[in-house]
């Protein structure tokens, strides 16, 4: 093998673990307002959208232009983090689901699949602002997850495991 392609394989495993990260969402900020019927999970989530243009004009017209749009899919991204890794019940709780969805869940953050998990969107934002440099937008909103779609999906793509009605019952008689 050649040098260079030696680096590139080194290069690669190196960065593979952080490409999840940026699908993550920016604010990991989300309160649950209530649990609906069906296993719908309401959320009042913030997201976060910072410019990186380094003029103060441009800075402002990417928040006018993006702003809104790019922090309210980070408030999705949010919500979605939450159900999976938060609150009172989050769907990954162990350090093995864990290693599986750092390893194959990028996909829950894609635009396409999180119009899947989101069963409704507030029209509205609960809350808007701009930082006092003007280069970050914060908004709320509250969103509506399907915690069993989510699960489903994760289940599917092999992130968490299969369990029958007599494993959850076996498990608890060992406790």
């Amino acid at each position: 093998m050649t040098r260079r392609f030696v680096l590139f394989i080194v290069l690669l495993l190196v960065m593979a673990p952080f490409s999840l990260i940026a699908n993550e969402p920016v604010a990991k900020q989300a309160v649950q307002t209530q649990e609906l019927r069906g296993g719908e999970v309401e959320i009042q989530a913030t997201g976060i959208f910072t410019s990186t243009e380094k003029s103060k004009s441009k800075i402002k017209k990417d928040i006018e232009k993006n702003g809104e749009n790019l922090a309210t899919e980070d408030a999705r991204r949010s919500a979605i983090y939450y159900v999976l890794f938060s609150g009172p019940s989050p769907i990954i709780s162990t350090t093995e689901n864990r290693m599986m969805f750092n390893s194959r869940g990028a996909f829950v953050y894609e635009p396409q699949n999180m119009n899947r998990y989101i069963s409704f969107e507030a029209k509205n934002l609960s809350h808007s602002e701009i930082s006092s440099d003007g280069k970050t937008m914060k908004v709320s909103k509250i969103i509506r997850i399907n915690k069993p779609q989510l699960i489903r999906e994760l289940k599917n793509n092999g992130i968490l495991k299969e369990t029958s009605v007599f494993e959850v019952f076996e498990s608890k008689d060992l406790e």
